[in-house]
């Protein structure tokens, strides 16, 4: 991270000499709010990694990312492991336009001094088609908190004659801050291969709006702060005899905790929590209830979590060399309503891997190991299975900060928790899955009618998915006919957060 403070102090003068609208901004790193086909994928970030003067240009190149090639999206394609952020993989700084270099280096032209109904060719094809852009109007806007003025590019597909092509980006818009560089843009690295739509949704230098989330964010506890957790660490064995998955051996955890104190370091903090806990410990389809209060103490040492990768940026090439090298994390941002619209950073342990002469998305089962760590609001979380039987998760369901509250409490407090001995624990998913093996259908029922079955998946054996069926129903009959014999997966999701999984055949 430290590298990125040390070029930014040599990249910021020279953006400085710029007195018309810069396209990118003398406040980076900044962040970036992407859609594709309407849907959120996350934030993006941009920053410069490194700068070359040529003449009176200057070079910049943005960090390297993990990119899958639009074109090959399977899991045996090889990906981009040079890829660039979402500027694109360069820039080329020049005094009236700025160059954007996409995965295959093809320019992308940004002209900054213009006035309303100037065009240019944004982007060639090499069949001779071009992207135009024209100057449609200059607005007034609050970027931020600040008033700037914006100018709005309007894209048009066009051929070689100059006539309009149909294509999905004809209309679209591009918005050129004249303080805050490209606040509207697509991800320029994709494109125009896909049209990712991004929008500039802060800074962090200085802070505003959204920064990147490292350890120190999203271990910002504060005295009085109570989060509720469940964990669990279970084996489930198969029941020939009832058809059922039950559990075998290991432990289910409720958890209430509180901070209480905090003693900050430079590197690192510690903290005490008071915790109860309601814990289930299973063995040979029995259990026992244990109840327990302690005082528990913590110290975090931020670069010993996942040594540096918590400060990554989305897509950025961080290696895993715990292993020698040649394995790869994949790495996320979002800021969704959920969790108060906390930002949450996820983290693919080994999500890519050398190939031969690629690097390749891991396909390796089980894969992959998921965690996720939430804004001041810790971590790690994760949901992790195998095909032995065994699951471990640890889940936020609850947290109060200061009277920001998110999630349903598991009780109102340690009293109410260690006083709930009526509870009974899971020990038998009832769920009933007929005939098997199976022809022309499968019916798959719940016994219990207070748990009915939210969504089904048929897996093949190698764990590839078949089909997916989202549902609230306590039955379902799923067709079959089209389906070659063999030996099947049957993963079944229980409105309670349950998963059951069948082995069924077809013959």
């Amino acid at each position: 991270m430290k590298k990125y403070f040390f070029s930014l102090a040599l990249v910021v003068p020279l953006f400085i000499f710029s007195q018309n609208y810069k396209v990118v901004s003398d406040i980076i790193p900044a962040f970036y709010s992407s859609e594709l086909d309407g849907n959120n994928t996350g934030t993006q970030a941009f920053t410069i990694e490194s700068q070359l003067i040529v003449g009176t240009d200057i070079m910049y190149s943005t960090f390297k990312t993990m990119r899958s090639d639009p074109e090959e999206l399977d899991w045996g394609a090889c990906v981009d492991s040079s890829g660039g952020a979402v500027m694109g993989k360069k820039l080329l700084q020049q005094t009236n336009r700025t160059i954007l270099f996409n995965q295959n280096e093809d320019s992308i032209f940004v002209y900054q001094k213009t006035s309303i109904g100037n065009s240019w060719n944004y982007f060639k094809y090499n069949n001779g088609h071009f992207i135009e852009a024209i100057h449609n109007q200059t607005n007034y806007i609050d970027i931020l908190g600040t008033f700037d003025s914006v100018k709005v590019f309007v894209l048009m597909h066009k051929d070689i004659e100059g006539n309009v092509v149909e294509d999905e980006i004809n209309g679209t818009e591009i918005h050129l801050s004249k303080n805050f560089g490209l606040i509207k843009t697509f991800d320029n690295y994709m494109f125009p291969f896909q049209l990712i739509e991004c929008s500039l949704i802060g800074y962090e230098n200085p802070e505003m709006g959204v920064r990147n989330l490292n350890a120190q964010g999203v271990y910002d506890y504060h005295i009085g702060d109570e989060f509720h957790f469940y964990r669990e660490n279970l084996h489930w064995y198969f029941d020939d005899s009832d058809t059922l998955y039950k559990i075998d051996y290991g432990q289910e955890r409720w958890v209430i905790r509180y901070v209480t104190h905090s003693t900050n370091y430079q590197d690192s903090i510690i903290y005490e929590y008071v915790e109860c806990s309601r814990i289930y410990e299973y063995s040979n389809d029995q259990y026992d209830t244990l109840y327990l209060t302690e005082i528990v103490s913590e110290t975090i040492i931020f670069n010993n979590i996942i040594p540096g990768i918590l400060d990554a940026y989305t897509n950025q090439k961080i290696e895993n060399v715990e292993f020698g090298g040649g394995l790869y994390y994949e790495i996320l941002q979002n800021q969704s309503p959920i969790y108060n619209f906390r930002p949450k950073k996820m983290i693919t342990d080994d999500a890519y891997m050398n190939n031969d002469s690629c690097v390749g998305r891991s396909f390796f089962d089980p894969c992959c190991y998921s965690e996720s760590y939430i804004a001041g609001c810790g971590g790690p979380y994760y949901y992790w299975s195998d095909w032995f039987g065994t699951t471990i998760e640890r889940k936020l369901l609850y947290f109060n900060k200061n009277g920001d509250t998110w999630g349903e409490p598991l009780a109102q407090d340690c009293e109410d928790l260690l006083s709930n001995v009526d509870e009974t624990p899971r020990l038998i998913n009832s769920i009933s899955v007929y005939p098997n093996p199976f022809t022309g259908q499968l019916n798959i029922k719940s016994e219990d009618n207070r748990s009915r079955i939210k969504e089904i998946k048929l897996l093949d054996i190698h764990a590839n998915q078949v089909k997916k069926v989202e549902l609230l129903e306590s039955n379902y009959t799923m067709r079959t006919k089209h389906l070659s014999n063999g030996i099947y997966i049957l993963e079944i999701k229980i409105e309670n957060g349950n998963v059951v999984r069948k082995k069924v055949i077809k013959n």
